[in-house]
This record gives structure tokens, C-alpha cells and sequence, in this order.
């Protein structure tokens, strides 16, 4: 064997402490640097780190928790804040209920009582209260009809409500809502949805304790079709509002305001957001007269630990304002009209106008809001996929999912929109897109297959 001796020149990336400091402050939301920069303060005695609101600024939005301030940012007038109050949100189980309801046909008063039922269901989807105590609480509504027709009503808006997606929403039990979803499936062969049902009905407790032999004895069905009804009971979902947010009220602490300046849309750091840190000047005088000795090394690591931390923060909130820039300004016809006129966006493109590392945008993307006039929204919602148009053009996915959300709105409801008649409107349209790309946004949307509302606009 030869062995040759030489040199190799390469180059070699290490993340110093300091480095990687930034990095985990970077991506860090508002409540976890300020909950950091308590224990900091905490830790270090150089440190002095308020975390109290500004005196000057009267912040009329209640949702914002995080109130640390610095003198030295922008300020942004109170009266200029008043408009931005609206947060955006993702749509709960009962937002999506009561926008089905909204299409329903029927008697007045059954709708009243639909929406009821609708406000009475929990976050897995279930109604918890008894069917007795449920007609007992309808005296609250307003219905135009006397005590002898009010039964007969609400068993049409509880029948209504259990054929609303998703499915199995308005059981009363595990049971109901398996049984309520077994209804829905139509992919599935007809002898094994019979026989799941069988289990679902008559063998539940021996389903959970996995007693096939049980089982089996039970519904009298060969071991295939046993499996198959066992796999297809447990493809369905126990929970079924829990794909819904259940937190409709959830706080979050906008980085940023977007306002209009000279007819074009600006960012402001969000001043009651900005970490107010800085170095205890007492500790600073004191340290000019220690000397640099071994047993002074760990007041003096302190000293520097602080002034990096301090720098850290300083680098996070330069960088957080340089992104949102970039995105406001490339997300103009966004603020101005809406999802309709927003633009294609990769971190890619970001990363190359504001000379960042992609993974850095990432980062700063990573729970960090902005908060304008349209509501309050991720750094993350204004990237997206593109679709191409026969001109050459690109829209952004966000713009064609809400042309199939206002297509389906505005839809007959004899005569619903299937998914390839929509692509095939769009393609007219000179959108070149999919019938199985409609599919997939429309179920981001949470709007339900052709069949479901056509067939709930037939019951009707």
C-alpha cells in the first residue's frame, strides 16, 4: 500500500457559543425570549431586563400579553392602532358548522335550533347533554310554534346536524359517531361496512379488549370479512371535531404593524414587543477596575455573556424587521385587496433580497406575527406553492383557493360544483391546475365533497 503525504485546503463552518445563541434567539417567539431574558437577568448580574409596558404607549389591542418596550424604536401612535383589531385565525368546528348551517334550506325554526344544537356540541365533536335536558333548554330560543310542535322540529335539526361534516359530528356516544361515519363511507365494500357495523352496534367492549373469537361468535361473519370490518373501524375517527381549532381565542403578540405611508404599505416594529435589556451600569463601572486574574475569570465570563446576549437580541429584532419588510413589500396587493391578489413567495426570495441564508428566513418566520388592517397573520401564511397561467404568469395557491371558495359559494345548490367542474372553470380561466390539486385545497378549505352537499341540499 502507498502512502502519500500531503496538504488539503478546505473550509470548514463551526458555530461558536455566540453563533449559536443568535440562532435559538432568533427562532424564539415573543413569550419565549422574554421568558429567557427573565431567567437571564436572573442568572447574570450585568444584566437588567424590563419586562414592564412603555408609559407613553396606551395599547388598545387586549389580546397582546408580552409588554416589554424600548425608547430608542419607532413608536406608533395609539389612534393608529385602533383599526388593527381583527386576528385571523383558522376556523373552529362550530365556525365550520354554522357556515354549513348558513346554506341549509329549511323552516326557520329549525334552523334556530340547528345552530343551538350546533353551539352545544364539544371540541371532539359530540353533544354531551342528554336529549331531555337539550329540549328543555329550547325555551331560550325564539321559535314561532307552540310546545306540541316543538319535538317534532327538533328531531329534524338533530337529524340535520348529524349529516353535517365532518362525519360523526352530534353523537351522543363513541357508538353513535362510528355508526354515524360507517353511513358516510361509500369506497368501501357493502358486506364489510355491514359487518363493522355489527361490531360497532353489538361488540364494542370486545373490539377494545381485541377479542376476535368474541367477536366473531357474535356477528357470525367469515375471518376475512372480520378484518376487514376491524380495519375499516379503525380507519375511522373517535374524535372528529378535533381536526378543528379549539382554541378560538389563542393570544399571540404581533412583531410587527403594517400601516399605509404615502399610499404604500410599511412595516413598524410593534414597540410594546421589543425586548428593553441592557447592562446594569453599577456592575459596568465596577468592572473597569478588575483586573483580567484567574480568580476573577467567572465575574468577567459574566460580563461578556451579557454584552453577546445584548448584542444577540439587538441582531433578532434588526432581523426580524429586515424579513417583514421584504414580505410586505413583495405582498403589497395583498394588504390592499385581499387573497385574491397574493403573489407567489418562497423563502428563497426572501433569502436573496435581504442576503440571509434560507434557513436563517425559516427561523425568523417561525412563530413571529405581523399585524395590519386585514388581521393579524404568521410570517409563514405568505409563503406558499405557485400555479402557472397559459400566459406565463404565476398566482399563489392562497389566490386559487379562494377562487374555489367563492365558486362554491356562489354555487347551485341543485346543482353543486363537482371538483373536475372547477378545474375545468379554472382552466377556462387560463389556470393550469389539476382536478386532484381542487381536492386538496378544497379540503384545506374544509369544504365538503360534491356529494355530501349535494346531498344534504336534497334532504332538504
Amino acid at each position: 500500500m502507498k502512502v502519500n503525504l500531503g496538504q488539503k485546503l478546505s473550509s470548514q463552518l463551526t458555530l461558536t457559543p455566540q453563533l449559536r445563541q443568535a440562532i435559538r434567539l432568533l427562532q424564539m417567539s415573543a413569550l419565549e425570549i422574554e421568558q429567557e431574558l427573565i431567567q437571564a437577568a436572573d442568572e447574570n448580574p450585568f444584566l437588567d431586563f424590563d419586562n414592564s409596558p412603555s408609559e407613553d404607549f396606551v395599547d388598545p389591542i387586549l389580546e397582546f400579553s408580552h409588554r416589554s418596550s424600548s425608547s430608542k424604536l419607532q413608536r406608533v401612535d395609539a389612534e393608529d392602532m385602533e383599526e388593527f383589531s381583527t386576528l385571523s385565525k383558522e376556523d373552529t368546528l362550530l365556525e365550520f358548522l354554522m357556515h354549513q348551517i348558513s346554506t341549509v334550506r329549511a323552516n326557520p325554526d329549525v334552523k334556530k335550533i340547528l345552530y343551538f344544537l350546533a353551539g352545544c356540541v364539544d371540541e371532539k365533536g359530540y353533544l354531551r347533554e342528554s336529549l331531555e335536558e337539550l329540549r328543555a333548554s329550547l325555551d331560550q330560543l325564539d321559535l314561532s310554534v307552540d310546545l306540541s310542535e316543538r319535538d317534532p322540529l327538533f328531531d329534524e335539526a338533530l337529524g340535520l346536524l348529524k349529516k353535517l361534516d365532518p362525519p360523526g359530528v352530534g353523537a351522543m356516544n363513541l357508538q353513535e359517531c362510528l355508526l354515524l361515519q360507517l353511513e358516510n363511507t361509500s369506497d368501501a365494500d357493502e358486506h364489510i361496512v355491514q359487518v363493522a357495523g355489527d361490531i360497532v352496534t353489538h361488540c364494542l367492549e370486545e373490539l377494545g379488549k381485541n377479542n376476535h373469537d368474541k367477536m366473531k361468535q357474535k356477528v357470525k361473519c367469515k375471518d376475512s370479512a372480520l378484518h376487514g370490518a376491524i380495519k375499516l373501524i379503525k380507519s375511522l375517527n373517535p374524535s372528529p371535531g378535533l381536526q378543528y381549532s379549539t382554541d378560538p381565542g389563542q393570544v399571540v403578540t404581533p412583531d410587527v404593524f403594517i400601516k399605509k405611508v404615502n399610499k404604500r404599505w410599511v412595516v413598524v416594529l410593534n414597540p410594546n414587543n421589543q425586548p428593553n435589556v441592557r447592562l446594569r451600569s453599577e456592575y459596568v463601572e465596577a468592572v473597569k477596575d478588575i483586573k483580567n486574574t484567574p480568580e476573577n475569570m467567572p465575574f468577567l465570563e459574566k460580563f461578556n455573556e451579557a454584552k453577546v446576549l445584548i448584542r444577540s437580541v439587538k441582531q433578532r429584532g434588526d432581523t426580524i424587521l429586515k424579513v417583514a419588510q421584504a414580505i410586505v413589500e413583495k405582498q403589497q396587493g395583498f394588504f390592499e385587496h385581499g387573497d385574491l391578489a397574493m403573489q407567489p413567495l418562497l423563502l428563497k426570495e426572501i433569502a436573496e433580497t435581504v442576503s440571509l441564508h434560507e434557513s436563517t428566513i425559516s427561523r425568523v418566520t417561525n412563530q413571529k406575527y405581523l399585524q395590519s388592517s386585514r388581521g393579524t397573520f404568521s410570517f409563514k401564511y405568505f409563503f406558499g406553492g405557485q400555479i402557472s397561467r397559459e400566459a406565463g404568469e404565476t398566482v399563489s395557491a392562497k389566490a386559487i383557493q379562494t377562487l374555489i371558495k367563492q365558486m362554491i359559494q356562489s354555487e347551485s345548490t341543485e346543482k353543486p360544483l363537482s371538483d373536475g367542474d372547477i378545474s375545468t372553470l379554472l382552466n377556462n380561466e387560463g389556470y393550469q391546475i389539476a382536478r386532484r390539486t381542487i381536492v386538496k385545497y378544497r379540503e384545506i378549505l374544509r369544504i365538503p365533497p360534491v356529494h355530501s352537499r349535494k346531498k344534504l341540499n336534497q334532504e332538504l
